[in-house]
């Protein structure tokens, strides 16, 4: 199975579309940054790096996340499936 081949002109014009579409995601990422519709942030936790790539990559997938905290003050997180 071989690629189709595109003009430089075509590959431009898709890497800007590309970027034009990461930039409005972006955008609307971080409009709901600090609050979530019906809700409020209440606090901000520093992570490690492997858990932020995790909760980022839920982000990624559209995938809303719940916290919950126990007794124990341990945050677990979830990754919903709306």
């Amino acid at each position: 199975m071989s690629r189709a081949k595109i003009s430089q002109a075509e590959a431009r014009r898709l890497r800007a579309r590309v970027l034009e579409l990461e930039n409005r995601e972006a955008v609307r990422r971080r409009r709901w940054g600090s609050e979530y519709p019906g809700g409020i942030n209440v606090a901000c936790l520093g992570l490690d790096p492997t858990t932020g790539a995790k909760l980022r990559t839920c982000q990624l997938l559209d995938r809303p996340i719940v916290v919950r905290v126990n007794d124990a003050n341990r945050c677990y997180f979830y990754a919903v499936n709306p």
